[in-house]
């Protein structure tokens, strides 16, 4: 009798761990998809969202380190399981997400880390890899449109 037991309560867990991450997904789309935020404020925003994805949330510590600016949470602090995932553009790092837990937890598949909350990191690191792509392509479209102004007044003018 005890035995179905335990699989309801491991069943619950594993689903809770995949709410947590999805919410987590569905935050982090949130604010990519605000046309107006910029990409410091983004990882300001988002650097504080990663640690409730995770199997732990409460000691949880996040980093994102994007070309030469980290954003990270108040206890962040290099450890040597941390679970780590490059951020690339085009073939090209620019960056990474860091995970640490502030206290020792069970070994699961990555150091401590479920194979599932890698796969989210690795969903987020490929989301804000188009975010960036994105930005970089809307500041090079509004130098191309603020020249092409400047060439029209500069006609009108002669």
């Amino acid at each position: 009798m005890t035995k179905p037991t335990k699989t309801y309560d491991n069943l619950i867990v594993s689903l809770e761990e995949r709410v947590r991450e999805l919410n987590c997904l569905y935050e982090v789309e949130e604010i990519l998809n605000n046309p107006e935020i910029t990409t410091r404020k983004a990882l300001e925003k988002i650097v504080k969202i990663l640690p409730e994805g995770m199997q732990f949330p409460d000691i949880a510590e996040a980093q994102i380190q994007h070309r030469n600016n980290i954003y990270q949470t108040e206890n962040y602090e290099e450890k040597p399981d941390a679970l780590f995932v490059p951020i690339s553009v085009k073939g090209n790092d620019v960056g990474h997400i860091s995970i640490i837990y502030r206290e020792k937890k069970p070994h699961a598949d990555h150091g401590p880390f479920l194979d599932d909350e890698k796969k989210m990191l690795e969903t987020i690191a490929a989301r804000l890899s188009h975010f960036f792509l994105y930005q970089k392509l809307k500041m090079v479209f509004n130098k191309w449109e603020n020249a092409k102004e400047e060439i029209e007044t500069h006609k009108q003018v002669e």
